[in-house]
């Protein structure tokens, strides 16, 4: 069921998201364009998106985010506008787009300075797609992503928590959690390296632990392997490959020199690559600025972290894609507080070698990412609200584990907290698409609403909804309506299998 219910919304989410409403997803696809048509690397501010790529964007509605730096692309506002007429005219302009993929527009692409493992996988589909036009190849793009990471994910939350000691239910709960999550569907489900990097944070925590419980050849090849292949998908990889390397060392140093072998012969040519070309280990645009550890920790001293610390939570759990909305603040805020009770239960514990692994690769990472705040308050001229929400996502599996864990070894408490938890994310999952994002792209106009006004504009728009979705999202409406049945379905049959399965084992143990 939770396998199904993770199919279902790659499926749903892919479909539903509008034509490059995905962070920053022209850009993301224009180098797996170029990796599928040119068949080399790109260079940073020589490789350009395609005409066919920037094109479509002119025929597609954009966010506020992409409109400001961008006036001519047309927002959902004004797209909203358009007759239905109009509409189909831009859509069938869409799917004639010309498909010569080698002519470069004038637009440069600021996404090729990632780590290049996500975008090589899906280079191979794109060019068995190429003859497509683009709205279904990036369907199918998306779709096949987005399975992908959902069945590895699977794979490796299972082993990230059957490590840490959480039995059946916790683990699956721990699952559901992950598959619940809005913003987890947001990083996967469009064009780009997140889905693939989340996959391998997840494997990485679970092999860290595992390696510092077990200390083996065996499971220093596998901290290896998971620490080299998310070099290569993202460069924030960096701060937890330095802190593997130091629990091997600390662990058993006779098994360094093999971890550092794998790292250096997979990862180590992309990175020396970066050193060659841009003068920084990272490669990206934001490390070749000049600025300085003094300034970034002046920005964060006057910053007001009563509000960038909480946006950036709410933010992990639920981010409406390129255009920003939210979710309810006290939904999420309750959801964060049983999450965060769950995590004190923990800490009244000694953790085994394992579970102090996890936590310090966590504090490292919070550390990178509250360096990248700094970083963007003076890169961004102060037009920061915290960290992006996709640099926060790789910690949402290891410190789901931590808080489950904890619950579960304070059952007395625990367990009414995580039938708490379960609830309230089958809650989030189905209003995701039925209050959230369907009329979010289907021109609702009302912002901020209830579950009373939604349903009145269900039954008196229904017409108007199907006609905007024929043409604003990647598969026909009904396609829509059935998956959201189905996802709704799935969210909720789990959260009262759970919910059963979690008072069954109290009962037991009464």
């Amino acid at each position: 069921m939770l396998l199904a219910f993770a199919l279902a919304q790659a499926v749903l989410y892919s479909s539903l998201l509008p034509l490059w409403e995905g962070f920053d997803e022209p850009w993301h696809y224009g180098y797996v364009q170029y990796l599928s048509s040119a068949r080399s690397l790109p260079v940073l501010a020589e490789t350009r998106l395609s005409e066919e790529v920037w094109d479509s964007m002119l025929l597609s509605p954009v966010s506020h985010v992409l409109h400001g730096p961008w006036p001519e692309l047309q927002t959902f506002d004004v797209y909203f506008q358009l007759s239905p007429e109009a509409r189909a005219r831009q859509r069938a302009l869409l799917e004639s787009l010309p498909r010569d993929r080698a002519i470069p527009s004038v637009h440069a692409n600021y996404e090729i300075q990632q780590a290049p493992l996500a975008y090589a996988i899906l280079a191979v589909p794109d060019f068995l797609l190429r003859n497509l036009p683009l709205p279904k190849r990036i369907l199918w793009l998306r779709i096949f992503n987005a399975m992908l990471c959902a069945a590895l994910t699977f794979l490796a939350a299972e082993y990230l928590f059957r490590t840490l000691g959480l039995a059946e239910p916790w683990r699956a709960l721990g699952i559901f959690c992950i598959f619940a999550c809005q913003m987890y569907w947001a990083s996967i489900a469009h064009i780009s390296s997140d889905g693939i990097a989340l996959v391998l944070t997840a494997w990485y925590f679970g092999a860290l632990a595992r390696f510092s419980n077990d200390p083996d050849r065996a499971s220093a090849l596998r901290l290896s392997l998971a620490t080299s292949l998310g070099l290569l998908a993202k460069a924030y990889f960096l701060p937890l490959a330095a802190f593997a390397l130091s629990v091997v060392a600390f662990r058993r140093i006779r098994l360094l020199t093999v971890f550092v072998a794998i790292a250096a012969a997979l990862a180590g040519p992309w990175y020396v690559r970066n050193l060659l070309l841009y003068h920084n280990l990272s490669g990206l645009l934001m490390s070749a600025a000049p600025i300085s550890a003094r300034q970034v920790l002046a920005a964060l001293i006057h910053l007001d972290w009563s509000r960038t610390l909480p946006y950036m939570l709410r933010a992990t759990l639920w981010t409406g894609n390129n255009s920003f909305t939210s979710f309810g603040t006290a939904t999420l805020n309750c959801l964060i507080a049983l999450l965060a009770a769950g995590i004190l239960m923990y800490a009244r514990r000694r953790p085994a070698a394992g579970e102090w692994a996890i936590v310090g690769a966590i504090a490292i990472f919070g550390a990178a990412v509250i360096y990248v705040v700094g970083n963007d308050v003076i890169f961004l001229h102060g037009a920061s609200a915290g960290a992006s929400p996709w640099y926060t996502e790789p910690l949402l599996a290891p410190l789901l584990a931590i808080a489950l864990s904890g619950m579960s070894r304070t059952p007395r408490f625990g367990r009414p907290m995580a039938i708490a938890v379960c609830l309230l994310w089958m809650y989030i999952s189905v209003a995701t698409y039925i209050a959230k994002l369907i009329p979010l792209y289907g021109g609702y106009p009302g912002g901020r609403s209830t579950l009373r006004e939604i349903l009145r504009w269900y039954t008196s728009h229904s017409a108007d909804l199907t006609s905007m979705l024929s043409t604003i999202s990647l598969a026909p409406p009904a396609m829509i309506y059935i998956e959201t049945a189905v996802v709704t379905g799935l969210a909720i049959a789990l959260g009262i299998r759970l919910t059963r399965a979690l008072l069954d084992g109290d009962n037991r143990a009464g």
